[in-house]
């Protein structure tokens, strides 16, 4: 991606909401195609993102990028409840 501004930015977002991953859930791999934020409410669950393996947990504020490979599982005793945002530019 060439340089920019930021004033010059002008992000499209594709969808946005809140998710849950109750406990046992797992999401095979998958390739996600814009940007992707995600943001922990409460709760603890994993992240695969490319060859990397992410915990998160209640705060924490997960970037993956486009074109990776991210799967997703919960093996704790809580669900995990998120809010995401999927955008580009």
């Amino acid at each position: 991606m060439p340089y920019r501004q930021l004033h010059q930015l002008s992000p499209f977002v594709r969808r946005c909401g809140e998710g849950r991953l109750p406990p046992g859930y797992s999401r095979p791999p998958a390739f996600i195609l814009d940007h992707e934020l995600i943001h922990v409410l409460s709760g603890r669950a994993s992240y695969r993102v490319g060859k990397r393996i992410v915990p998160l947990s209640k705060g924490e504020l997960l970037f993956i990028p486009p074109g990776i490979l991210t799967q997703s599982w919960n093996r704790s005793t809580t669900t995990l409840s998120y809010q995401f945002i999927h955008f580009d530019f």
